[in-house]
């Protein structure tokens, strides 16, 4: 399938705020400069970019780009040299894997020139990896839903519908990912924002949504007979209304009491490491008594502190005490990613509830979540250091470095004890950010 060239995203019905200083922005095609502080946004194809560092972040999202396509490329050419002295019985299999291993690199860098995505010969730190949910586009967008597949993604709408009374106005999901459920949600809202921190499942999500078909491959580790599968990516019918945004899902940029849902779909287990301040979050974006709605299991990172591993009974309890009323959660064993393809798959058992917030006006915005997260990179915020150790630790703050990256920087190139390095970083910059 051909890309076709982009028609610019349009972000309305919605006061958008500068993800560096909060400022009022207004995005026009995508595009956006805040006349407060001086950054500036363009957008990757279909998708609206608002990060705090836009340039160190769409750097980092070269970067990720370059490294996938490198991965593909290397296991075409792998599969190329091991055809040479395969068995005979196996050729037809490898040389099946290697023509769909070409192709999907050609898909994929068509697809990221389009959307103005440029390779990288340099490296860095990324925290974008276009393959982390390539399964759950595909599930999202192409595996069919007949021939006694389980449709995985209207179970899920299914699930959490049973918790929506009333219309769901304007909508935002948080960690849409490759957004079916965004999609599927739309066709009862006002306007929907589909959020994602990494662009590259909007990038296609938002083509698929505005008509396009695209083609997709699919290497299943076990595969049940071919080694790998094309399929074609579509939706049912176009989207409009519905708006791709890249952006951090912890600290979304948008005014206070901007939309009427906030959907969290597999997201408050695995994103944030601090349920309380989310839920400050939700309040702030949530118009008084606007509805959070949230679907997804309880499986925490294994780095995750063993205190924040909230069981659904907790949750429950933690919204409660945020103002939020919780109706009666579902639970249900699902089937999940059982890919046609392969003959493997997941069960998982999906909690879903509805929760109201309450009437108390809110306007003033949670705190930032680097500013308790030392693996988060530290925006760059105009601080002015009246010490020469504050100094020094506001020059290291570049936009790239989270607090553990500064410190360590310090440690190595101004002398700063190793032992509490850390933890002195943070309350510096916790003061820095306060006076500034």
């Amino acid at each position: 399938m051909v890309w076709c060239v982009y028609d610019p995203p349009m972000l309305e019905d919605v006061p958008v705020v500068c993800p560096g200083c909060y400022a009022s922005l207004v995005v026009l095609e995508g595009a956006w400069a805040c006349a407060g502080c001086g950054r500036a946004g363009a957008p990757l194809g279909p998708v609206v970019t608002l990060y705090a560092e836009p340039e160190a972040e769409h750097a980092a999202i070269e970067v990720g780009a370059t490294r996938h396509l490198r991965r593909a490329t290397d296991t075409a050419e792998a599969v190329g040299r091991q055809l040479t002295s395969a068995l005979a019985v196996s050729r037809s299999r490898l040389e099946q894997l290697g023509e769909g291993l070409q192709r999907h690199v050609g898909g994929l860098g068509q697809r990221w020139q389009l959307a103005g995505i440029a390779l990288r010969s340099d490296g860095g730190p990324t925290r974008h990896d276009p393959g982390r949910i390539e399964t759950q586009t595909l599930r999202d967008w192409a595996w069919p839903t007949d021939a006694g597949w389980e449709d995985e993604n209207r179970q899920a709408h299914g699930q959490l519908m049973d918790h929506v009374g009333g219309e769901l106005g304007r909508v935002l999901v948080l960690g849409a990912g490759a957004s079916r459920l965004a999609y599927d949600l739309h066709r009862d809202a006002r306007h929907t924002v589909a959020l994602d921190l990494s662009p590259f499942p909007l990038l296609v999500a938002a083509s698929i949504w505005s008509g396009q078909t695209i083609e997709m491959w699919e290497f299943p580790p076990v595969p049940r007979t071919a080694p790998s599968r094309r399929w074609e990516a579509a939706a049912p019918a176009p989207a409009p209304g519905l708006v791709a945004v890249a952006a951090d899902g912890l600290d979304p940029p948008f005014e206070a009491g901007s939309f009427d849902t906030v959907v969290t779909p597999w997201f408050i287990d695995q994103i944030p490491r601090d349920l309380p301040r989310l839920l400050q979050v939700l309040r702030f974006l949530l118009v008084p008594g606007g509805r959070w709605l949230n679907l997804g299991p309880l499986i925490y990172p294994g780095d995750s502190a063993m205190a924040g591993r909230h069981g659904l009974a907790e949750v429950v309890t933690l919204a409660e005490a945020a103002g939020f009323s919780v109706d009666r959660p579902s639970s249900v064993r699902v089937q999940y990613l059982c890919s046609p393809a392969s003959t493997q798959g997941r069960v998982e058992v999906v909690h879903a509830f509805g929760a109201r917030r309450d009437d108390i006006p809110l306007e003033a915005r949670p705190a930032p979540p680097w500013l308790h997260r030392p693996d988060l990179p530290v925006p760059r915020f105009g601080a002015k250091p009246d010490h020469p150790v504050k100094a020094m630790v506001a020059d290291a703050i570049d936009g790239r470095r989270a607090v553990r990256d500064i410190a360590e920087h310090l440690v190595r190139t101004r002398g700063m004890p190793p032992e509490d390095a850390a933890a002195g970083v943070q309350l510096t910059i916790a003061d820095l950010y306060a006076r500034r």
